[in-house]
């Protein structure tokens, strides 16, 4: 072939570019119908190139030349030469390979070892050798890097990592650092090791293949198969554009010009000079390199085919979701027909808006017009000819949750579209469970790492199964396999002793029972994976295991047929890409499985390394997505839109960091390393921080001179993060808007039913003709899916339209009422009302009804914390007492009392304080602090504590004579008459627990409520209602035993040791101890104003009958009791979802200090 055959076109205009290629191969095809020609293009542009092909004028709707890309052209001619009879290795099968030589710690890494418990490390490892495949830098190479001197092929590797270089390479290389030479060493190493295994075991490294192509062609004789080359004729298209051509293509290319009748190859660059626009920096790289390969080819210029010059809209939202809703609902709004927002004949709902006049006009370039504030306009649509699906495209940039954001937008308004997005296949839920199991094979696996797997969707066990099991583990503290090994074993009736000391509730028995089974199952299978010794074996048993051959008790637990399953549910809900997903995850991990069969063999391989090399495998599946109909609107990443043809064009997620697109991480291998390495081989070698620039030039001019209507560049930031881009074409930009969280104002979103429930729903202020069409639509909506339609549902669309101010008013804070008959029913139905639940009321309405009303509560969890420390540190204190009060009932006078109390007392410093702790750690709910690393550290803490408190308790005690009488005292009794609150025409009776009751011998009264910390009586509290206890206990204790007055009512608080553990605890008094005797004493000065207590009890229990009526009149709306450094909030589990806001007008504080104190407290005590 001559150089006269060798072709350069050069354009700044793809499309251009790509129209003249399309001419010459019709025209080829034509005149020379027994020549072959085909078109080379890059991977992701192929499919969308054939279509194109097959759509223009001049193909006539046939293909007569075939596209592909480099790898599928050699795929093509290994097939007819049939050299190609070793099979290829996957990526996957590579990633295995790489992660088996990094566990191999007789190979002498300098650095790798420590990547070897990071999977994922393997795949970009093998991806950074990947590059050195394709610009030719070889083993050799990166020994000379590394200061070593390339072992021969028939000798083991030198081993001394200090081995010294060259003298020739000695300055050089010393300028690479000692991390650099470290990996370039390993990189030699592994790619070594891996290609010894590649020819071990008769494999072919997918990333030679184009190197096979060049020698391939370059073969003498030709085979005869290949003679068709030389009357072929190759076209290369869309290369040079963010890169260049990697050595290998350029092997390619100089063997294919000695090889073929014509080559024709195209690059995007503006001229032929140096000094050209930075965007096509690449492209004047790739044509000046592929001028010096081909000195005499020609070089063609091509004019663009048109200006493109689309209109621009700078758009700026609120958040993602309200971007992605925008852009779907005016895709709608235009291929109904009608406008977009803003065009001079707009939408029906669309909304006035500002253009921007003249450039220099500063004050108009400002104008900004903000969605959903304006009046509806005119409809028609500003396109002079229909627009279809296929003439929309939406470019994505990498903001996180963006395309999944996007693909639920598209559903809801009803746009077919085509998301060329390649998606993880561990996104699946095959893949996620399948993962989940490969940890489980490990024999110490927790429960987290059980939930994991009994989460992922694809389990034979119920959802409400799981919940119960989870919530029944949690709470009994299993947390390994140690502890479910243990548990699997044990018969029914120890099972059950195993549920009460759990404080499992014997209705979710049965529950947590079967999941137990299926746990037993689990460890079976689990245990026989681990047992096998080499690889293979493990493989099979897995491909075993998800075709059901494994031996189980029931098929219902096969994965294939549950996977099956999955996929028909998808299905049926229209989740088709979803179902595609899962079946290419299901089929992807079945041929890793064969693949890495074959890989692993016979060797012997830990049941850790094993699982550390599947997850190398797997993660770096992907899923290639397919058309699912041409006519779609098109949807994909900015490098994939840049040059696709459409007329109107959406760039979503146009933030700082994400338009243009930053460099990313660098990888393992980072840029300043990859450029010494490349100066010192002098070799090409791709850095991405010294290339991006003029990749980010080129991408943001082809975006915005692709479409051939409007480009609108749209940012989910109304903040300054907002991207560059908008300053720049600010001055050309024929318009620009805000998007802002829907309002009363009809706009673009409303436009489809669904978005427009959900944007109604709870939209009091939009218009009342809305609202009772929506009422229609969805009446109608359920008339068709034969459904009633509640007319009581549909009121939340009906409000007044003119509310009073009142109403306007109370509607600043969320209203929340339920009917008086329900919250009735819902007390009467209690047995008893707690004293701490008409407190919960009086703190704050909103948690009182999730917690007493719904029932809604945290789920009990067997762990270390502040609330369970202060449980046992009670039953502890209860337990010390407990065993003093009956020493006392065995009494007969004062001198065995005095001597029994002493006798106590003493016990205390002893080994009394463990059995203390050993025998509250024994009751249900808190076997999670028997576990020896527990009982020792937090045990000994408690036990201290426990015991300074008994203390304290006795000293105050002492002074007056009194001694325990009654522990835990619950009322009512059932021999007893309550104490009961008359409200709503009802009688409630109150119900509670005294923690301790003391006497002294004149038959005095005191009732003690532990508390966490000491703290004084509040009479704010009391008038708020929020310390109601202490006054109702006392009512309480004298309504069922007439003959008794309470006189002193106290709060005891824990008490901080001055010992550290409980060998050296003494009766030593410090600050701390004299501080909490005190707080008991300035308590009882309380109690010294004749009948004090007596008062406080009157009111208590007229403030519980109050409580009581506000709590029936069903009013729940988040209004917390504010008063000094009393704040609800601020703990509370429920402020998330309360509404409370403290910019409300309820939420001021009340009046607080010694002044307002005095007068609650002179209040509370005239009080008749």
């Amino acid at each position: 072939m001559t150089r006269q055959a060798i072709t350069f076109f050069y354009s700044t205009d793809h499309h251009a570019l790509e129209a003249r290629v399309f001419d010459e191969m019709t025209r080829m095809t034509r005149l020379w119908p027994d020549s072959r020609g085909f078109l080379i293009v890059p991977e992701r542009m192929k499919a969308d190139t054939e279509r194109h092909y097959l759509e223009s004028a001049q193909a006539g709707g046939l293909m007569m030349a075939e596209i592909l890309s480099f790898n599928r052209f050699a795929t093509r001619l290994f097939s007819e030469s049939g050299t190609n009879a070793k099979k290829v290795i996957s990526k996957a099968g590579k990633a295995v390979i790489a992660q088996k030589a990094l566990l191999d710690r007789d190979l002498p890494f300098r650095r790798f070892h420590r990547l070897a418990g990071r999977p994922r490390y393997a795949t970009e490892l093998v991806r950074v050798l990947g590059d050195f495949q394709r610009y030719g830098i070889e083993t050799h190479d990166l020994y000379r890097a590394a200061g070593h001197v390339a072992p021969d092929s028939d000798t083991t590797v030198d081993t001394d990592a200090d081995a010294m270089p060259p003298s020739a390479d000695e300055t050089t290389v010393s300028q690479g650092s000692d991390v650099t030479r470290d990996k370039c060493f390993d990189f030699a190493l592994l790619k070594e090791m891996m290609d010894k295994e590649f020819l071990l075991r008769n494999l072919l490294d997918p990333d030679t293949t184009l190197s096979r192509l060049a020698a391939l062609l370059n073969q003498r004789p030709r085979p005869p198969a290949l003679s068709f080359l030389e009357k072929s004729a190759i076209w290369v298209l869309g290369f040079g554009t963010d890169r260049n051509f990697t050595s290998q293509e350029f092997d390619v290319l100089r063997a294919l010009a000695a090889s073929v009748g014509q080559l024709t190859v195209t690059v995007m660059a503006d001229h032929f000079q140096e000094d050209g626009e930075l965007a096509f920096r690449h492209g004047w790289d790739t044509l000046t390199a592929l001028a010096k390969q081909f000195p005499g080819a020609r070089l063609i210029r091509v004019l663009p085919k048109e200006d493109r010059a689309p209109a621009i809209r700078l758009i700026r939202a609120i958040n993602t979701q309200e971007e992605t809703r925008f852009a779907a609902a005016e895709i709608r709004s235009l291929l109904l027909g009608r406008g977009r927002v803003g065009d001079a004949n707009g939408n029906t709902h669309c909304l006035e808006e500002r253009h921007i006049g003249d450039a220099n006009d500063k004050d108009a370039n400002r104008n900004v017009n903000r969605l959903g504030r304006s009046n509806a306009c005119d409809t028609d649509s500003s396109h002079e000819k229909p627009l279809r699906r296929r003439d929309i495209a939406i470019a994505l940039t990498g903001e996180p949750g963006l395309a999944e954001r996007l693909h639920q937008a598209l559903l809801d308004y009803g746009v077919d579209a085509y998301l060329d997005i390649r998606k993880p296949l561990l996104q699946s839920s095959f893949l996620r469970s399948f993962m989940a199991f490969l940890r489980l094979t490990a024999y110490d696996f927790t429960l987290d790492d059980l939930m994991v797997y009994y989460r992922c969707g694809l389990s034979s066990l119920e959802e409400e199964t799981i919940d119960l099991f989870e919530n029944a583990a949690l709470a009994a503290g299993w947390r390994t396999s140690r502890d479910f090994r243990k548990i699997v074993d044990l018969d029914r009736e120890k099972l059950c002793s195993v549920f009460a000391r759990g404080r499992i509730a014997p209705s979710d028995w049965e529950s947590v029972t079967a999941a137990l089974r299926h746990i037993r199952q689990l460890l079976d299978e689990t245990s026989t994976i681990r047992q096998a010794r080499s690889g293979k074996a493990k493989c099979d048993l897995i491909l075993d295991l998800l075709f059901g051959t494994f031996e189980m008790q029931d098929e219902n637990t096969y994965l294939s047929e549950r996977v099956a399953r999955r996929r028909d549910t998808l299905l049926r809900y229209g989740r088709e890409d979803s179902a595609i997903l899962l079946v290419s995850s299901w089929n992807a991990t079945v041929d890793f499985l064969v693949e890495a069969s074959d890989i692993l063999g016979n060797t012997r391989v830990s049941q850790e390394a094993f699982t550390r090399m599947m997850e190398a495998g797997i993660s770096g599946l992907e899923l290639s997505s397919i058309p699912t109909g041409a006519d779609r609107v098109r949807v994909g990443t900015l490098d994939q839109i840049a040059n696709w043809p459409c007329r109107v064009l959406y760039i979503l997620g146009a933030t700082a960091s994400s338009f243009p697109q930053n460099a990313g991480q660098e990888g393992y291998l980072r840029d300043d390393e990859r450029d010494w390495l490349s100066s010192f081989l002098g070799k090409t070698f791709p850095n991405r921080k010294a290339t991006l620039p003029a990749e980010q030039a080129w991408l943001v001019r082809s975006l915005m001179t692709t479409a051939q209507d409007s480009v609108s560049l749209i940012a989910p930031t109304l903040g300054d993060d907002v991207s560059p881009i908008f300053d720049e074409l600010e001055s050309i930009a024929e318009s620009q808007l805000v998007i802002t969280e829907p309002d009363e104002r009809p706009d673009i979103r409303w436009n489809a039913l669904l978005p427009a429930v959900r944007l109604l729903r709870r939209n009091r202020k939009a218009p009342l003709s809305w609202r009772k069409a929506i009422e229609k639509c969805v009446a109608i909506k359920d008339q068709e899916k034969g459904k009633s339609f509640d007319k009581d549902s549909s009121t939340i669309f009906l409000a007044a339209d003119d509310p009073s101010d009142a109403a306007l008013k109370m509607r600043q804070e969320r209203v929340i009422k339920l009917p008086k008959p329900y919250i009735l029913a819902a007390m009467t139905q209690r047995k008893g009302i707690s004293i701490s639940l008409l407190q919960s009321f009086n703190q704050c309405p909103f948690a009182f009804f999730t917690n007493a009303v719904l029932g809604a509560r945290d789920r009990t969890i067997a762990e270390d914390a502040p609330n369970l420390q202060g449980e046992l540190l009670h039953r502890m204190v209860d337990l010390a007492a407990s065993d003093l009060v009956k020493s006392l009932t065995r009494t007969i006078d004062e001198d065995e009392a005095e001597k029994a109390v002493d006798t106590w007392r003493e016990a205390l410093r002893q080994s009394y304080l463990r059995e203390i702790y050993d025998r509250a750690a024994e009751m249900p709910g808190f076997g999670w602090y028997r576990q020896p690393e527990l009982a020792a550290g937090i045990g000994d803490r408690i036990a201290l504590h426990a015991a300074e408190t008994l203390l304290v308790m006795d000293t105050f005690n002492r002074v007056s004579g009194y001694l325990p009488k009654a522990l835990e005292l619950y009322f009512p009794q059932s021999d007893k008459n309550p104490l009961t609150i008359t409200a709503g025409g009802q009688s409630f009776a109150l119900r509670g627990l005294i923690d301790r009751v003391d006497a002294n011998p004149a038959g005095d009264i005191r009732l003690f409520d532990y508390k966490r910390t000491g703290k004084p009586f509040s009479w704010s509290g009391l008038y708020d209602g929020t310390d109601l206890q202490l006054p109702l206990y006392k009512a309480a204790f004298e309504n069922e035993q007439p003959d008794s007055h309470v006189q002193e009512l106290y709060f005891a608080g824990f008490t901080t040791p001055v010992s550290k553990t409980t060998s050296d605890f003494t009766n030593r008094r410090d600050a701390s101890f004299e501080e909490a005797v005190k707080t008991l004493q300035r308590q009882q000065k309380v109690w010294n104003e004749p009948d004090a207590a007596d008062h406080v009890a009157n009111f208590a229990k007229k403030k519980a009958t109050r409580t009581m009526d506000d709590i029936l009149e069903g009013n729940f709306a988040a209004r917390p009791t504010l008063r000094g450094s009393n704040d609800p909030c601020r703990y509370c589990k429920w402020r998330a979802s309360c509404g409370f806001d403290s910019r409300y007008a309820s939420a001021s504080s009340l009046p607080a200090g010694k002044t307002e104190n005095k007068r609650l407290r002179e209040l509370i005590l005239g009080d008749e």
